[in-house]
């Protein structure tokens, strides 16, 4: 039996694209908290500005500590001069995601967390160009792979 254009009508009053997109965050959410662990890893909030140290009001990597990052490398578990909760990965592995609404709350579970984003309040937030790359590459595939179900119900 084939379907009319008024039954495709009927049947989309029954679609719900929210739940499509709350399904699509939910199945996406680690890449984006590996996106945010990469741009903290490389010492930039959301906002680009540079980390700055919760206890100190100074940029978190000084000039001799952003010296031994290049030698040595940028990011996640690479060699520093000392074991910090980013390079053990306990802080990165501390990060969580909640809707609160129609907002994303990104944050931290650790006590350090919370205090680093006292002063860095864009800290984990996606910069401009990874939030961009995150809906591109996973939100927005996802959501319409949703949408699809949602259709196919």
């Amino acid at each position: 039996m084939s379907r009319t254009f008024a039954d495709v009508l009927y049947d989309l009053q029954f679609v719900r694209p929210k739940d499509a997109a709350a399904r699509a965050f939910k199945s996406t959410e680690e890449p984006m908290l590996s996106l945010v662990a990469e741009q903290m890893a490389a010492g930039k909030t959301g906002a680009d500005q540079v980390i700055v140290s919760p206890y100190t009001g100074e940029p978190y990597y000084s000039e001799s500590y952003k010296k031994y990052k290049q030698i040595y490398g940028v990011g996640i578990g690479k060699v520093t001069d000392r074991i910090t909760l980013n390079l053990t990965g306990a802080h990165y592995r501390s990060l969580y995601t909640r809707m609160k609404g129609n907002q994303v709350e990104i944050g931290s579970t650790l006590d350090y967390g919370v205090e680093f984003n006292k002063n860095n309040p864009e800290l984990y937030q996606l910069g401009t160009q990874l939030g961009q790359d995150y809906i591109n590459d996973h939100l927005e595939p996802a959501f319409w792979d949703e949408m699809k179900k949602e259709l196919n119900k």
